[in-house]
């Protein structure tokens, strides 16, 4: 990239939205006081080490792996954001009550219910789909 160029400057841009959203997210993980997450703490620990691989090819102006690598952290911080997220809704619900669905009949007995009305329309898609097929070769 050429010094000051727009590509840069949006590179630049874009890494310190990343660095900002991997604050925030160890800021709540580091504040989180029912249960830590390793699998958060691993995606900080790997979006860390992303960011700064990236920048050290932005350094050497290897531009595509320095924004694979930017995009790398990014995926990191938006999968640990989602799941600290994810456990402070359980957390605040209550435990059992929000990521597991199973083992409560209601939720199961609707999601049966759901799942079989979808399998009837897929089966008569499929009918249809046949029937044109042999329409179409006579």
């Amino acid at each position: 990239m050429n010094s000051g160029s727009i590509e840069e400057v949006n590179f630049v841009s874009r890494l310190a939205s990343i660095e900002s959203s991997l604050d925030k997210l160890q800021a709540d993980f580091e504040s989180t006081t029912w249960r830590k997450s390793s699998v958060v703490e691993s995606c900080i620990k790997l979006a860390k080490s992303e960011i700064n691989a990236s920048i050290q090819k932005f350094i050497e102006n290897e531009n595509e792996d320095s924004d694979h690598m930017a995009n790398l952290a990014w995926l990191h911080v938006e999968f640990g954001r989602s799941l600290i997220d994810a456990e402070t809704t359980e957390g605040l619900l209550g435990e059992g009550r929000f990521l597991e669905l199973s083992g409560h009949s209601t939720t199961s007995s609707l999601l049966v219910k759901y799942f079989g009305s979808l399998e009837q329309k897929v089966i008569q898609l499929r009918t249809k789909v046949r029937e044109l097929q042999e329409a179409s070769h006579k």
